[in-house]
């Protein structure tokens, strides 16, 4: 039923705790990122530390569970994640239930605490075997499915209205079990204070129930030492060398004038990666000026020197030097399934209609040394989720220097600084068109956002306070542990 990918963890040392990590799926997502990284931060504090879960791809996963850093134990992979693109839910459901029951009833194995995200309904089952539980809710699963079943659909308006009433006969029971099974849960965290708002209003049973908020954190060390070309002509070279990319992408390189973004987010719908793709040709038509000049710039209100500064996109190009830079997207994101295949071939027929074939490059699933590399070659990050509960690329993309665009709305409203490390903006393509032509035709402004950007998330979102921040929860639970 089970195999183990790495081998288990060593003996316990004196004081230190046994901890198993519960997650459905890991694939390259901000979700599991933020799994492994609490898994680590334990791992640190001396604890002995288990992963289980009921699918990896090795070829897109994160290198801590490729390279055995983390022991890893896959459970019952045979089961489909989806049947013919539906029941996904459901499948997750019983993906992580089985994991649960493995872990619960195995002889060899006693753990003083679990950690288990996204499927709150194997909490009772895990209370079972392990006297402390906390669940982690990245965002209340009823609806991130709504979200994923409405933002997109093929088949069109019509069948969707049929589609939603089916669904929500099916997740009707997964709902309420959603709800009562957190109350099993003796910690329960979420991500931002947006998340935390959100699960109160629509859990209501729950609403005397502590919900602490303990954001993701950034490896800073992986990011702060990408480097950037300075001075005026900063945008109008590669300066670092990207043989991954290139092997990829042999083309990548042409051109000296060249300012790509990038966007990273799984591929699918929720993500909706259309407006970036929206974006860059909107970007392509005010250089061409063709776009709409008196269109406003998103200036931080009493913000430095702001009287200063143009206001519209027609005066930002009447001072800006010639020649403009020509602007490219890269995007990529963890890209597994027959569902991501379907949403990246939908990508690709909207770059195909508005023209962008040669500068859009597609990158499905990457490592974190080709990570690094488009986050060296980018200038600034395109990220497009609405509602988004959290999002740990931005701070990633930050961390590295690349001031980030985003939706004004949901997580990136707390972890983005409007007018100081990139912009928050509304989603419609000239917005983050608008955006990006800021720090595109104006380069000590984005010198300026790229290294408060740096700052920002080394100072706010580093290890340190996420692991100081789980551990002061871990032995609070503890502690209760030997009074009960």
């Amino acid at each position: 039923m089970a195999r183990s990918v790495s081998r288990p963890s060593g003996a316990r040392g004196s004081g230190s705790l046994r901890i198993g990590f519960v997650h459905p799926y890991f694939v390259l997502g901000g979700a599991e990122r933020l799994m492994l990284d609490a898994a680590l931060a334990y791992k640190r504090a001396g604890h002995t530390v288990d992963v289980f879960t009921s699918h990896l791809d090795r070829q897109s996963c994160f290198d801590e569970l490729r390279d055995g850093t983390l022991p890893v134990t896959v459970v019952a992979q045979w089961l489909p994640r989806s049947i013919y693109g539906r029941v996904t839910a459901l499948l997750t459901y019983l993906h992580t239930i089985l994991v649960a029951l493995y872990l619960a009833f195995s002889r060899f194995r006693h753990y003083d605490l679990v950690v288990v995200d996204q499927v709150s309904l194997v909490v009772p089952i895990l209370k079972i075997a392990c006297p402390k539980v906390i669940f982690y809710c990245h965002f209340p699963d009823k609806l991130l499915s709504s979200q994923t079943q409405s933002n997109y659909d093929p088949l069109g308006p019509s069948s969707l209205s049929s589609r939603l009433s089916l669904r929500s006969i099916y997740r009707f029971p997964l709902d309420i079990a959603e709800e009562r099974t957190c109350a099993w849960a003796d910690a329960i965290l979420c991500n931002s204070g947006y998340t935390r708002s959100v699960f109160r209003r629509h859990f209501p049973s729950l609403a005397r129930k502590p919900v602490r908020v303990v954001p993701p954190c950034v490896r800073v060390r992986d990011f702060v030492h990408i480097k950037h070309p300075q001075g005026h002509d900063a945008h109008h070279h590669t300066p670092i060398h990207t043989p991954l990319l290139e092997a990829r992408h042999p083309g990548i390189r042409k051109g000296k004038n060249r300012f790509w973004m990038v966007s990273i987010a799984r591929f699918e719908p929720a993500k909706n990666m259309e407006l970036a793709i929206q974006a860059l040709s909107e970007l392509q038509r005010i250089l061409r000026g063709e776009g709409e000049a008196r269109t406003p710039l998103y200036h931080r209100a009493g913000g430095p020197k702001s009287g200063r500064r143009p206001k519209t996109i027609g005066a930002l190009l009447d001072e800006a030097p010639r020649p403009f830079p020509h602007p490219g997207l890269i995007l990529t994101g963890s890209a597994s399934g027959h569902s991501a295949d379907r949403y990246i071939a939908h990508l690709r027929r909207l770059v195909t209609e508005l023209g962008l074939e040669d500068d859009v490059l597609f990158v499905p699933s990457f490592s974190q040394a080709e990570l690094q590399e488009m986050l060296s070659l980018s200038k600034v990050m395109l990220f497009t989720p609405p509602r988004e509960h959290f999002g740990i690329t931005p701070l990633e993309a930050m961390a590295a220097g690349v001031p980030v665009i985003a939706i004004n709305q949901a997580g990136p409203s707390e972890t983005v600084l409007h007018d100081k490390t990139g912009f928050l903006v509304p989603p419609v393509p000239r917005a983050f068109a608008a955006a990006v032509c800021q720090l595109m035709l104006r380069p000590k402004t984005w010198r300026t956002h790229s290294q408060a950007a740096r700052t920002h998330t080394v100072q706010t979102y580093g290890p340190t306070a996420f692991g100081s921040r789980l551990l002061s929860i871990t032995d609070e639970l503890v502690q209760h542990a030997k009074k009960d």
